[in-house]
């Protein structure tokens, strides 16, 4: 029964981070120049990417079949959710 709920949040904490990262790499990418931001971009991404097979890689050895696949919804639904949220940010104009 606890295996499961580790799995959402597992997800949960990853959705969370892995928009946090990409966020604050946009923000300082939007202060560089066009090189340097490009530069930075690729390596945030690199960086999400390899962070977030990790995690997962983790998450299916630790967690087993059922608690993954949960683990694995979370972070879509999680990444959706600051997804639409960041969208919406955007049309307002910086905070």
């Amino acid at each position: 029964m606890i295996l499961p709920a580790l799995g959402i949040l597992a997800g949960v904490l990853l959705g969370i981070a892995d928009s946090r990262i990409l966020v604050l790499t946009t923000q300082k990418a939007l202060k560089k120049e066009r090189e340097q931001a490009i530069a930075l971009i690729r390596l945030s991404a690199a960086a999400r990417l390899l962070g977030t097979f990790i995690a997962l890689f983790v998450g299916v050895m630790v967690l087993g079949g059922v608690a993954f696949m949960l683990m694995v919804v979370a972070f879509i639904v999680m990444r959706s959710i600051m997804l639409i949220v960041s969208a919406k940010n955007a049309r307002r104009g910086p905070i």
